[in-house]
């Protein structure tokens, strides 16, 4: 059974025991919350975009995948637990940054928050100098 779900604001009804999604899930059900954050430092070039992978181990069940694209400015998705899980959050697509953070382990251990922060720096493009040309005095009189 799929147990991870992506997007924002969706109503899931809760059939299993082990089961992962995004947005809220019904009134009652004791959930955890993994919030996935892409930080862009600098600029990124035009129509960058980034992809992080979670990749979440159950006691039970098999293993299961989401990857999550974010636009050039970044942002944040909340993915909710209502059973234990390791998770790995890896940049799979890191949009030409000069340096990145990851991959992050988060334990989910308990219906509380948990963070992972995936930050991508560009460093800034160099100033072109203009070269400063000296030369003799030319007398002219």
């Amino acid at each position: 059974m799929k147990k991870l779900f992506i997007g924002t604001s969706i109503a899931v009804a809760l059939v299993a025991s082990s089961f992962l999604a995004v947005g809220s899930v019904g009134a009652g059900v004791d959930t955890a919350t993994l919030t996935v954050t892409k930080t862009v430092v600098g600029t990124p070039p035009p129509g960058a975009t980034f992809v992080v992978n979670v990749y979440c181990e159950f006691e039970e069940g098999d293993p299961e995948t989401m990857d999550i694209e974010f636009g050039p400015s970044g942002g944040s998705e909340d993915v909710l637990f209502s059973d234990e899980a390791l998770c790995t959050v890896t940049e799979v697509d890191n949009g030409g940054a000069d340096s990145s953070t990851g991959p992050i382990e988060v334990l989910i251990d308990a219906p509380t928050s948990f963070e992972a922060e995936i930050v991508n720096t560009f460093d800034p493009e160099p100033t072109p100098t203009t070269p400063v040309v000296v030369a003799p005095l030319a007398f002219t009189g």
